[in-house]
């Protein structure tokens, strides 16, 4: 991808076989995580996430997975996947080229819905590229934070969509399997709200 905006983080991981799925609502307290189950790697998102947030999250994950750390409670392992994740996000090399060490809140913002990632996010990065300096780091975060971020659009990146369950379904229903036995194969009563990954948009089959 060079230095170019990752883009949708959904089909990416999917493509190179991590399955997305979603926490049940009930399951509030869970953040996100990633396990592995017979050499098949899962990432396990909380239901209510924004595109912002939940690319954030699966950039931190995938760190996980990449790295080997998929320990819950390991601090290393989780400082390495944050460290990851702003990375893979928001590449050195066009940080830099974004010149944004004196940026105005406008231009902050733009730099944002292009990387696809919270102003804050942003932020941080500079900081930690050495780019913008300490004194000027905190005056702009609470400059955005006593102006209730203006320019920042919680959820304004288009939602994550999963490429994989439109057509896992599709083939499901060419096959004529029933409900009945789908809920058979993946061990999920019938009775219960449909686990679907995250990503998956409201209007998808099988929604």
């Amino acid at each position: 991808m060079g230095d170019a905006p990752s883009g949708a983080l959904t089909p990416l991981l999917e493509a190179n076989g991590i399955r997305i799925f979603a926490l049940p609502t009930d399951c509030g307290d869970v953040g996100s995580f990633s396990t592995r189950q017979s050499g098949t790697p899962f990432v396990f998102l909380p239901s209510h996430l924004d595109g912002e947030q939940a690319r954030q999250h699966l950039a931190h994950e995938l760190g996980q997975l990449v790295l080997g750390h998929s320990r819950p409670g390991h601090r290393d392992s989780r400082t390495a996947a944050i460290q990851f994740a702003s990375a893979f996000l928001m590449p050195r090399t066009a940080v830099v080229a974004a010149m944004l060490r004196t940026a105005t809140p406008e231009r902050l913002a733009a730099a944002s819905s292009a990387w696809g990632v919270p102003t804050s996010a942003v932020l941080h990065r500079l900081h930690d590229l050495e780019l913008m300096p300490e004194w000027s780091h905190r005056s702009t975060i609470e400059r955005l934070g006593d102006e209730r971020a203006p320019y920042e659009q919680p959820g304004a990146t288009s939602v994550e969509r999963s490429y994989l369950l439109p057509k896992a379904v599709a083939h499901l229903r060419a096959r004529g399997l029933p409900v009945d036995s789908v809920a058979e194969l993946t061990a999920v009563r019938t009775d219960d709200p449909p686990r679907w990954p995250t990503t998956i948009s409201p209007g998808a089959p099988g929604s």
